[in-house]
């Protein structure tokens, strides 16, 4: 399936620069956007109204295809990986498909019903996708974009649809660290910020950690949280003294989530790692070969005050 996967995205790479639906060229990426993260498209003239369109089958082709493998990847890490896409691309689908319901209304003097509909109902997927594919803190980032320039520019002020959106978490439960720690200072403690993905309450959540290297037991911290949050917590630990690999527990609405994914499975267990680096001294940063007085700053405009 990996030689099937790569001779997919080798086809969409020669095919260049995403392509409008009306083209209905199969295999490359579509133009789902006016531009990344995304302002939700305006068809041109020749783009498929109907999104059972064969022309808009093939447009998408390269997402259907690359998201029908999801039941054939094999491995915990090999499915996360290949997850992060599948959320991506079905959330370009739900963009596409977004853009033909939204010239139906506006064709229809935003009196369809049905199509106000489909554009929360889209709306509303496109965020379930966005969210479970969130690894670091630019993801969040691409949501807000996502919120301000479609949900708040086109659905509430240009299109004027006042509906409350869906907001149920419908995706599978996960809990994620972000940003990535993978190192601290000798005269630092290690405290990891953690959000937990899911629509229920969250059970003993833990951090096991021990000596990078060491076969002997996890020691185990519970997580605090972070503002009063539900889902939003921390991991704090004072600083051992050593290197050491972690990994985080806990449970949603009682299904078992962990962190790495590939994480705390015995004899096979691949988990984060955090490497303590000796405190730089004043002497060593004096020492340096490199001084502020050796970098050129020409051109670099003064700051005003």
């Amino acid at each position: 399936k990996s030689d099937e996967i790569g001779t997919l995205l080798a086809m969409a790479d020669r095919l260049g620069e995403p392509k409008f639906t009306g083209e209905g060229i199969k295999g490359s990426i579509p133009r789902a956007s006016r531009f990344l993260p995304s302002a939700l498209n305006e068809l041109e003239d020749d783009d498929p109204k109907i999104t059972t369109d064969p022309k808009f089958l093939d447009a998408i082709d390269v997402y259907t295809q690359f998201c029908s493998y999801k039941d054939h990847i094999i491995g915990i890490g090999n499915r996360d990986r290949y997850m992060y896409w599948y959320h991506f691309f079905q959330g370009q689908i739900e963009l596409c498909k977004m853009a033909i319901y939204r010239q139906l209304y506006v064709e229809s003097d935003f009196l369809d019903g049905a199509m106000r509909k489909l554009i929360l109902k889209s709306w509303s997927n496109l965020m379930t996708h966005e969210i479970q594919r969130i690894r670091n803190v630019s993801e969040l980032g691409v949501i807000a974009q996502l919120h301000q320039s479609t949900l708040t520019d086109v659905i509430r002020g240009e299109l004027e649809i006042t509906e409350l959106v869906d907001t149920t978490y419908k995706g599978e439960s996960s809990v994620r660290a972000m940003p990535e720690i993978s190192q601290i200072r000798s005269d630092e403690n290690f405290e990891q910020k953690v959000i937990f993905l899911g629509s229920g309450d969250v059970k003993r959540p833990c951090m096991h950690y021990r000596k990078m290297g060491s076969s002997g037991a996890f020691s185990t911290v519970a997580l605090k949280l972070v503002n009063s949050s539900r889902h939003v917590m921390k991991a704090s630990l004072a600083n051992p003294g050593y290197d050491f690999e972690y990994y985080i527990t806990g449970l949603i609405d009682g299904h078992p989530v962990t962190y790495p994914v590939t994480g705390g499975i015995e004899g096979t267990s691949i988990n984060k790692t955090i490497v303590i680096s000796p405190t730089a001294s004043i002497d060593a940063r004096e020492d340096s070969d490199t001084t502020t007085e050796e970098i050129d700053l020409s051109g670099v405009p003064e700051l005003e005050d």
